[in-house]
């Protein structure tokens, strides 16, 4: 409600499969992927700074694609508008600064157009549209986790969030027409209940 435009980025990171790229394959396992997801958050904090509005992030583990990290970064849409291009600079800076050689990432922008209901991109919170595509996207980062529930180690996190900074005082400009009324599945998701 603090921000009058909201740009949703939508992307994935992972390592080059083991049998297409034995040699690029890092030793990997949970705790690494853990600092690299650390590494490159803090990069993305760093980027954005106080246009970072909040994040969502969750590694899984599969069969075919091993490690990846799903993430969704909300940005401040008055300061920030080219959602596939700084998709692209997070993937690239993922590549080469902080798994260089093994990095891999998709750009889910460049397919924006084809969904049905896109929760990726700048966001109109009166479109109906765009709360089916957040509810998708809620849906899909809290689905049973592929395998790696064996895999964490200590106390960490396969899933996380970052902190909703409240609202100091009123917004400027007008007052919204209608309340912002978030799905129950989002609801969760943001504010855990």
């Amino acid at each position: 409600e603090k921000h009058s435009k909201i740009l949703a980025l939508r992307f994935d990171v992972g390592f080059h499969k083991p049998v297409e790229h034995p040699s690029l394959q890092p030793k990997l396992d949970f705790d690494a992927v853990h600092m690299a997801r650390e590494k490159l958050l803090k990069h993305i904090d760093r980027r954005f700074g106080e246009a970072l509005v909040w994040y969502v992030w969750k590694i899984e583990y599969g069969q075919e694609k091993g490690f990846h990290i799903h993430w969704l970064v909300f940005l401040n849409g008055s300061i920030h508008s080219r959602d596939g291009h700084l998709v692209k600079e997070i993937g690239e800076f993922w590549k080469t600064q902080v798994v260089p050689g093994s990095g891999i990432y998709f750009n889910c922008s460049v397919l924006k157009q084809q969904y049905r209901s896109c929760g990726i991109g700048p966001l109109d919170a009166s479109d109906p549209k765009i709360w089916s595509g957040l509810g998708f996207i809620a849906q899909y980062f809290t689905k049973l986790e592929q395998l790696v529930g064996r895999l964490v180690s200590g106390r960490r996190r396969s899933m996380s969030t970052g902190q909703i900074k409240p609202a100091e005082g009123q917004k400027p400009g007008p007052k919204r027409k209608t309340g912002l009324q978030l799905p129950p599945d989002i609801r969760r998701l943001v504010f855990g209940s």
